[in-house]
């Protein structure tokens, strides 16, 4: 024998579970930017090791917001 929930209780479970699924859905794809690492930190201390870019070309700066 199969019980059935209550279309209250139903409706209860789906309301509860929207909101962490919203949350999972859009957190998921906000943008938190870390913060430097500071120079003392290995991966720039390796980088700066490596010396400059190859062909001596600087990096073009991003334009902002894009």
């Amino acid at each position: 024998m199969t019980e059935t929930l209550p279309r209250t209780e139903i409706h209860l479970v789906r309301t509860a579970l929207s909101g962490p699924r919203q949350d999972l859905i859009t957190g998921a794809f906000a943008f938190r930017p870390l913060p430097r690492l500071g120079r003392a930190h290995p991966l720039v201390r390796r980088a700066g090791a490596a010396g400059p870019h190859p062909g001596g070309h600087k990096a073009r700066p991003v334009a902002p917001g894009g």
